[in-house]
């Protein structure tokens, strides 16, 4: 064959190869071969002998015929590498024995630093990075076989932006057209390797770079992100089992008093950062112990079921809680740092005591004002002459009141339920009593339970006058409606409720829609609504029984185009 013809076989086998190198009669032969031989698992010495009988057979019509001889390209696969691993060893002798002055056989490494993972599609077959880096060596060993001078070399300048290095393999400033320099980008401490720019893109690291040009290639950098921190435990709350709402923060040095709980079904949650982490190990030591882990939230040391917390009664006693919070599932991976505190649990009932006496308008069952001892009470100042007196006890809800009223006029009564009245109420709608003028003491006790039985707490007597002269009951009767219209003031009742169910009463002329907004006394939002009202029953029915769960102060304010009021509502 001329010089200006070349003819290329890809995928025989050595037997496939030797007619043809007989046929015809090149004048260089570029022998790469055995690759498919040596992933069949074809025998080492077997292949030796056949390549030698290409070559041989290639001088049978050309006796100067020029040889390349390949050491074969690396594989992924296995056992087909470790043969041709094997193989390319025997090639340099083979290559010696077979060259002569005539007819020179050269050895081509096509071997080294390739990495058929990078520079192969698919463990075998070389894709553009690898073709350009078998070229570049076949022509290099071509120009020194035709005595052609290789005579162009490219520079390669590497930059990093940003902190780390690039380093180069092998380390030369210009590179002989055709050959491959590897690249290597190096982040500095903190930082991560970006990509590369300028002459190469993608982010492949190493990268092999074929030196057809003159090229300038950047490597960037950037700050590795921040660690997420891990996770905490950052407080306690100690939980109503019964309602599965919060009671209060739980504090170290925290005194629990059993007495004066709400419930003694009890649980503590565990707050964490961030709100849900991969697990919670609780240890409770002390009157009671418990060791507990949670790996969903809420996290809580008895436990819970989707939200609905098992109960714990407490022993009388000193505690030490700590809770560890973990990245994985039950107690696995990164642990944060503990949260101990210490508490004591107790069981000491309060005194219960009478604290004050509030005069109260009974007609729209709101206060005038606290009676004191020595004070004065006139009639004709006061806005109703229909009145009751209320006793304030601290706890606010007790067993029950025994009131004594002496002087013009006398009463006893017996309250067992709040408001606790002299002259008694309907769920908050008091009943009223038209005192006459004179000198009066009234005494209530406290008791632990109803009826006036128990343990007797804490009395409280207080002596006060009346002054001027009761109307008749007809003109009572009609001063109060005159009041209460001039007022246009809207009432609450029952105030307390003990279930949540309220009767606002309102204006006479009010009528249409009304809204509502019902918020707890940290000003949490709680409910709100409209509801139309029918002009002639005047009254708002409203029911949070649902809602208004915890006892406590409520406020509910009323906006419409005739009214805006605010009432402040009891739930015991």
């Amino acid at each position: 064959m001329t010089s200006t013809t070349r003819d290329t076989r890809a995928g025989w086998l050595l037997f496939s190869a030797q007619g043809w190198a007989a046929t015809y009669k090149p004048d260089v032969v570029l022998m790469h071969i055995g690759s498919n031989d040596m992933i069949q698992n074809s025998s080492l010495t077997g292949t030796r002998v056949e390549l030698g009988e290409i070559i041989d057979a290639s001088r049978m019509g050309h006796p100067t015929v020029k040889i390349l001889l390949a050491q074969l390209l690396p594989t992924s696969l296995s056992p087909g590498n470790e043969n041709i691993t094997a193989l390319n060893a025997l090639l340099p002798e083979l290559a010696q024995q077979k060259s002569t002055p005539q007819s020179p056989v050269t050895i081509v490494d096509h071997n080294t630093g390739v990495n058929p993972v990078t520079e192969t599609y698919d463990g075998i077959h070389l894709n553009e990075v690898g073709e350009e880096r078998m070229a570049a060596r076949w022509y290099t060993a071509l120009q020194a076989l035709l005595d052609t001078p290789v005579s162009t070399f490219y520079p390669l300048a590497t930059a990093a932006s940003g902190a780390g290095t690039v380093s180069r393999s092998p380390d030369q400033a210009t590179y002989a057209a055709g050959t491959v320099a590897t690249l290597t980008a190096t982040p500095g401490s903190g930082q991560q390797f970006v990509g590369w720019s300028g002459d190469a893109t993608g982010s492949a690291n190493p990268l092999a770079v074929a030196m057809t040009a003159a090229k300038t290639i950047t490597a960037t950098f950037a700050p590795l992100p921040p660690p997420p921190p891990p996770p905490a435990v950052t407080s306690y709350t100690l939980v109503n089992a019964d309602t599965d709402l919060d009671i209060q923060p739980l504090a170290t040095d925290a005194t629990l008093n059993l007495a004066t709980l709400p419930t003694r079904n009890l649980n503590i949650r565990a707050t964490t950062t961030p709100a849900a982490v991969g697990s919670v190990r609780f240890s409770l030591t002390g009157a009671d112990t418990r060791d507990q882990t949670e790996s969903q939230a809420p996290y809580a040391l008895f436990s819970d079921a989707g939200g609905d917390y098992n109960a714990w009664t407490p022993a009388v006693g000193s505690y030490s809680l700590t809770a560890i919070a973990y990245s994985e599932a039950g107690g696995g991976g990164a642990a944060g740092s503990p949260l101990t505190l210490t508490f004591t649990v107790v069981n000491t009932a309060t005194q219960a005591t009478v604290t004050s006496f509030t005069l109260v308008n009974a007609d729209t069952d709101q206060d005038i004002q606290d009676i004191t001892s020595g004070a004065m009470l006139d009639l004709a100042a006061l806005p109703t002459q229909n009145l009751n007196i209320r006793v304030n006890t601290s706890p606010a809800v007790v067993g029950s009141v025994a009131v004594v009223l002496t002087g013009t006029q006398e009463q006893v009564r017996t309250e067992s339920m709040a408001p606790y009245a002299l002259f008694s109420d309907a769920n908050g709608n008091y009943n009223g009593w038209i005192p006459t003028t004179g000198s009066y003491t009234i005494t209530a006790t406290p008791y632990a339970e109803a009826g006036a039985v128990g343990d007797a707490g804490k009395a409280l007597t207080v002596s006060f006058n009346v002054l001027g002269q009761p109307l008749p009951n007809t003109q009572a009767q009609a001063t109060r409606q005159l009041r209460v219209a001039a007022s246009g003031a809207a009432r609450a009742y029952p105030n307390p409720s003990y279930d949540g169910r309220f009767v606002v009463a309102l204006p006479a002329a009010e009528a249409g829609t009304i809204t509502y907004t019902l918020v707890s006394a940290l000003g949490s939002m709680v409910a709100s609504g409209a509801q139309p009202v029918d002009a002639q029953a005047g009254e708002l029915v409203l029911d949070w029984s649902g809602q208004m769960l915890a006892p406590g102060v409520y406020y509910l304010s009323l906006k419409s185009p005739a009214l805006t009021t605010r009432l402040k509502l009891l739930r015991f």
